[in-house]
């Protein structure tokens, strides 16, 4: 469980790096609400991004269709709501996904910009 969580919190401040190099700005990292977790919010100055961190040791990953169930949109869509209102942020709101597969050479990463849509299933 520790090498699990170790792995997460490796990939998180990969992908963390990653998004602030594409010129995102983070505006938090592991937001909760209650039980319910975002991983990465940020915005471009357009749109506020909602991140999901998936790291990974195997070299297939998959689809981002495969990797949201209904449930864990549900999930992120409420935290969501519960972060935007508590903000007071007026912005469009994307839900993207970064995938990290570690390898021997060390890492490659993977962004999905809109990995998934609410309301769409």
């Amino acid at each position: 469980m520790a090498e699990s969580h170790d792995l997460g919190k490796k990939a998180e401040a990969f992908a963390v790096d990653f998004l602030i190099s594409k010129g995102y700005r983070i505006l938090d990292q592991n937001w909760h609400h209650g039980h319910l977790e975002l991983d990465i919010v940020c915005t471009d100055n357009k749109e506020l991004i909602v991140v999901e961190v998936k790291g990974r040791r195997q070299s297939i990953f998959p689809h981002p269709e495969d990797i949201f169930s209904p449930k864990q949109e549900r999930f992120i869509i409420h935290a969501t709501e519960a972060y935007i209102h508590r903000n007071g942020i007026s912005m469009q709101v994307r839900f993207d996904l970064v995938a990290i597969v570690f390898n021997k050479e060390g890492f490659e990463i993977e962004h999905i910009e809109g990995a998934f849509f609410p309301g769409v299933e």
